[in-house]
């Protein structure tokens, strides 16, 4: 036991880049296969949703997420480790991006993982102790390099399908670019440049994470001229374990990723200590960017493939209301913040009101990608009915374009 608790004080984040090492063991169905081990539909909700068992649990609804180094899976809710009937080992603090101060998580170990016809046994599993009600989470949990070190993992975003390889047989077709990766404990990382002004080039390192909604995100450095532009606005960034993530949000004039540039991408300018780094990385390439192409990820040979896809050309937008949205677990949206002077924060609406409706429609009657879409297009007019205190109240907003 003494043993096992000094391995386990190694486990400091579920998200961050130290990892554990543990016996896992990986199995595949006897099944004639082709190309792919497996071909998985996910859901995208901003994230890549991927449905796994844990032991004998139902389906749980997990974020892929390439920027998680940890050989674990983590679990976001108190009730799946008592739904699970896990025997915890351990409790740690855990940190990770986020605004607040880390939280307490238990660990337990010999977990079972089923995607699809793939078994992963041996697993670190490791609970947060919040539970549904206490969290800003709605996704049940998050894995990460307990997929990509052990696969050649393919992300077709124009199908929603997700292909699994054995990196000793994979061979890209023709049409995909090779990136080369930098893998430091088991998280990815590319070495490219920026334009903030459109002539100076600025080499940047980032780390490559599918787990972060936003396009990308930098840390402030004077020294590198890696500065928010003059019209940047203060906005929500993101979410990550510890909380909201908070910065001035502002333009650049282009990213290079291979052969491709990148224009007018929308950068969050973070704080070092909101999102923890490893002191050489400049910052995080989210899947605003990479959803923007078909992806493989190859972390057993340090490279990534890329194909442009039907969003490619896609503009970068933030919401033209000028709220930030946030899930709960009552199938409604909370406003999680206004930016100053923007069209919802002139019409009154405040952070913590519950949207119920929005033009007629229940809230839950949307899918992601219809609110995404529904609050980028300039002009448009939108009527909301939201729930503050024991008011419903009415508001009608007509978006206009912030950055």
């Amino acid at each position: 036991m003494t043993r096992l608790k000094n391995r386990m004080q190694t486990l400091v984040s579920i998200i961050t880049f130290s990892f554990i090492l543990v016996p896992v063991f990986f199995s595949v169905s006897a099944k004639e296969q082709a190309e792919a081990l497996v071909q998985v539909p996910f859901e995208f909700n901003g994230r890549v949703i991927i449905p796994l068992r844990v032991n004998d649990s139902r389906k749980l609804n997990i974020i892929l997420d390439s920027g998680m180094g940890h050989e674990a899976l983590g679990l976001l809710h108190s009730e799946l480790g008592e739904e699970l009937g896990l025997e915890y080992v351990q409790s740690i603090r855990v940190g990770g991006a986020g605004s607040g101060e880390p939280k307490t998580a238990n660990v337990a170990t010999g977990g079972k993982i089923f995607l699809s016809e793939i078994n992963i046994h041996g697993v670190t599993v490791v609970v947060n102790e919040e539970s549904r009600e206490e969290s800003i989470h709605t996704d049940d949990g998050l894995i990460g390099s307990l997929i990509f070190s052990s696969y050649v993992v393919e992300i077709d975003f124009d199908r929603s399908l997700l292909y699994l390889y054995d990196p000793a047989e994979f061979e890209s077709e023709k049409g995909w670019e090779e990136i080369p990766l930098i893998m430091e404990r088991n998280a990815a990382f590319l070495e490219t440049s920026i334009t903030l002004d459109g002539k100076t080039q600025i080499p940047v390192r980032l780390l490559v994470d599918l787990g972060a909604r936003h396009a990308l995100a930098l840390s402030v450095d004077p020294a590198k001229k890696i500065i928010p532009p003059e019209n940047a606005i203060e906005n929500l960034l993101g979410t990550g374990v510890r909380g909201d993530v908070f910065g001035p949000q502002g333009r650049i004039v282009g990213l290079t990723l291979g052969s491709y540039i990148i224009n007018d991408v929308i950068v969050g300018f973070a704080d070092k200590d909101s999102i923890p780094l490893p002191a050489s990385c400049d910052g995080n390439l989210g899947v605003g960017t990479l959803r923007r192409f078909n992806i493989i990820f190859d972390y057993p040979h340090s490279r990534m493939y890329l194909k442009p896809n039907t969003y490619h050309l896609n503009p970068f937008e933030v919401n033209m209301a000028g709220i930030a949205m946030s899930d709960t677990f009552e199938r409604i949206k909370r406003v999680s913040y206004v930016v100053k002077d923007s069209p919802a924060f002139q019409e009154g609406i405040k952070k913590g009101d519950k949207i119920i409706a929005i033009n007629g429609r229940k809230i839950e009657r949307y899918t992601y990608s219809e609110l995404y879409e529904m609050f980028r297009q300039e002009g448009k007019k939108v009527k909301l009915l939201i729930e503050r205190e024991l008011e419903t109240l009415k508001f009608k907003l007509k978006l206009r374009r912030l950055l």
